[in-house]
């Protein structure tokens, strides 16, 4: 009776361990595919090579207005720039490489990557830049409020040396109503209501 005993004992043994190494491996196999979830869910967002989309960027205020560069997919572009007193345009057309060598900067700073508000709270009636980014069906904005970390600072540059200066230099400015440059800036500022 006692080898009856001794082989009921060592079969109950032998499913314990095996029943513990499957939870073991189901467990291994759950946490994996919860890790790799979560890498994919905070994989970094970008542009892709020829991925159609608008840019929109203003710099200014709230209290006196926003200076607005705005550029469709199709390269179609306006630069509204000035203050309370008058506002002035400059509209051209941006080349297909001009767009994408935009959206290799916005990509190399990881700007879709930055949060929805960049802010400093210790200071108030200063500065506001907003960067709206649309692309097939959905919109990605960031607002800056006195403050401007070097990435959006280098946007900035990038967008004024490599797009509006030379797309502009040689355009005469049209004037531009408070009305039109309103509602040119006011997609802007519902972005990041």
């Amino acid at each position: 009776m006692s080898q009856s005993n001794s082989g009921s004992t060592e079969r109950s043994r032998s499913i314990r361990i095996v029943c513990f190494a499957s939870a073991v491996f189901v467990l291994g196999f759950v946490v994996a595919l919860v890790v790799l979830s979560f890498i994919q869910s905070v994989k970094p967002e970008t542009l892709g090579p020829g991925q159609a989309f608008e840019f929109q960027f203003g710099q200014g205020s709230g209290f006196e207005g926003l200076n607005v560069v705005k550029i469709l997919p199709s390269g179609e572009a306006r630069y509204d720039y000035g203050d309370v007193t008058a506002w002035q345009k400059k509209t051209f057309r941006v080349s297909q490489e001009a767009m994408q060598e935009l959206a290799d900067k916005i990509n190399a700073l990881g700007i879709l990557n930055m949060g929805k508000v960049v802010s400093d709270p210790d200071v108030r009636d200063g500065e506001q830049w907003i960067v709206l980014i649309k692309t097939e069906g959905t919109a990605r904005s960031i607002y800056f409020d006195n403050r401007f970390p070097v990435q959006v600072r280098e946007l900035a540059a990038f967008v004024h040396e490599r797009v509006v200066e030379p797309y502009t230099k040689n355009l005469r400015p049209e004037p531009v109503s408070d009305f039109d440059h309103d509602r040119l800036q006011q997609e802007l500022w519902d972005s990041v209501r």
